[in-house]
């Protein structure tokens, strides 16, 4: 039990690391992104043009990656509400540290 609720949420880190707050990831995000852009466009698989969008939505990544992973739907929705509140909470903590404390 302690491991599920451990790689839950790991998996809620990584993709937080991997859409922004881990600034050393994003040159490869980006990348990434481009080269899926041009073999979609290249290959006319324009259907799959969605797929760049999930890619780069925390919300999204999360719900399709926990579906994936836990092949639960209750899961993947979890994952997503808790990736979305992380990234809130990290933007929040980025913003506070950013402007030098908490100025009240």
């Amino acid at each position: 039990m302690e491991n599920e609720i451990l790689n839950f949420i790991a998996i809620g880190l990584g993709i937080n690391f991997y859409l922004g707050y881990f600034k050393p990831l994003q040159p490869y995000r980006y990348q990434l992104t481009y080269w899926l852009s041009g073999l979609i466009a290249r290959k006319g698989w324009f259907y799959l043009a969605p797929f760049l969008t999930a890619i780069n939505c925390v919300k999204c990544l999360a719900f399709w990656g926990g579906w994936l992973i836990y092949l639960d739907i209750r899961l993947a929705m979890l994952l997503s509400v808790y990736s979305y509140l992380l990234e809130r909470v990290l933007n929040a903590s980025n913003n506070v540290s950013a402007e030098g404390g908490d100025s009240k």
